[in-house]
């Protein structure tokens, strides 16, 4: 099992971007105090354990790109269009252009505000317009069910994708 260990400062300019649906502002965001992967962790005294999400999600973007998603478990390597990594979460790719991209590799932060729970995942490819690279951001609010991932929107290789669920309720 693998920990990511960061500095304060790290965490705080990975939780930077959140997504431009937020109506609250970043300083009202209460960082995790610790965390396992990208399903375990603990936010302000509460235990949140998201392992029932684990699975491959696939998920239409815009622009004719789709996304496979795994915030658990990483994807399947022989599976995914993104080729190897070994512990690879998030990959964009269009099967008309044969592009493809990896957009989250190991989960690095996660917070919680306004009533929902941020989780970013870095390591992506080199962003050609930024230089830096890619993130995925998986915004988790309370729902009737366990849900699934939809793409909320790209910004400067940063992925936005809101999942409604039973699980942060």
């Amino acid at each position: 099992m693998r920990f990511v260990v960061l500095s304060l400062a790290a965490l705080l300019l990975s939780l930077a971007l959140l997504t431009p649906s937020s109506a609250s502002s970043d300083d009202d965001m209460v960082y995790a105090e610790n965390m396992t992967d990208g399903c375990r962790f603990s936010i302000a005294g509460r235990d949140y354990n998201l392992w029932l999400l684990s699975g491959e999600y696939q998920v239409n973007g815009t622009n004719g790109f789709t996304y496979e998603l795994d915030p658990c478990d990483p994807l399947l390597i022989d599976e995914t269009p993104c080729g190897h990594k070994p512990s690879l979460h998030g990959c964009q790719f269009s099967l008309n252009t044969g592009h493809a991209f990896i957009i989250g590799v190991n989960p690095i932060a996660a917070g919680s505000n306004a009533g929902k729970v941020t989780v970013s995942y870095g390591g992506g490819d080199v962003c050609a317009a930024t230089g830096r690279p890619r993130e995925l951001y998986l915004t988790y609010r309370c729902g009737l069910e366990l849900g699934m991932p939809f793409f909320v929107n790209e910004v400067h290789c940063n992925y936005y994708f809101d999942w409604e669920t039973s699980l942060v309720c």
